[in-house]
């Protein structure tokens, strides 16, 4: 989940391979990088998933100072830019393929764009993600999972969210089936 420990953890576990890396990316960015063929940062998911951003600052946090990564992040690229092609099917058609996003990050700018006014999107899944753009920063609460995660125009987004998703799970222990209305009441 957070990928700034995981490269710590692979440079003590595999350090000829961390060092052999020439790119530190999300999730996201390795799969554009994939199937686009050119590595890129992007700040959403940057700011959401990796201890390697500082949301207040807009730049790279003391870990990437502190362990030289710098050089190891590259530019920047828009969240959905185009940043490759690829050609499939017996015609070679191309297919562009877009820089990714933090997935809640996806959701908050669609409804953003729409100028509905102030809004909180909830994201849910695994996860459940709720963003509020226009709540103040100094009211989080970090002991209660409250953060800034990051907009895809690199602004700080306060956010809480829990495992609602696994917490259904582990409730419903798997259950699948409809809910009537008269649950639903009680």
């Amino acid at each position: 989940f957070n990928y700034g420990r995981h490269m710590l953890w692979l440079n003590e576990v595999e350090p000829g391979a961390f060092a052999s890396a020439t790119s530190i990316l999300g999730y996201p960015q390795y799969w554009s990088w994939r199937f686009g063929g050119r590595a890129v940062s992007e700040v959403s998911y940057l700011g959401c998933h990796s201890h390697l951003w500082a949301p207040r600052r807009r730049d790279f946090s003391s870990l990437v100072d502190a362990e030289s990564w710098l050089g190891r992040m590259p530019a920047f690229a828009r969240a959905g830019a185009v940043i490759g092609e690829q050609h499939f099917g017996k015609a070679g058609r191309p297919v562009a393929i877009h820089n990714g996003v933090h997935d809640s990050n996806a959701a908050l700018h669609a409804y953003r764009r729409q100028q509905l006014g102030p809004l909180t999107a909830v994201s849910t899944g695994t996860w459940v993600v709720v963003l509020n753009p226009d709540c103040p920063l100094d009211v989080l609460d970090r002991d209660r999972d409250m953060l800034v995660n990051v907009d895809v125009d690199g602004g700080p987004v306060p956010t809480i969210r829990f495992m609602g998703g696994r917490e259904f799970a582990v409730i419903s222990a798997g259950w699948q089936g409809a809910i009537s209305p008269a649950s639903i009441q009680r």
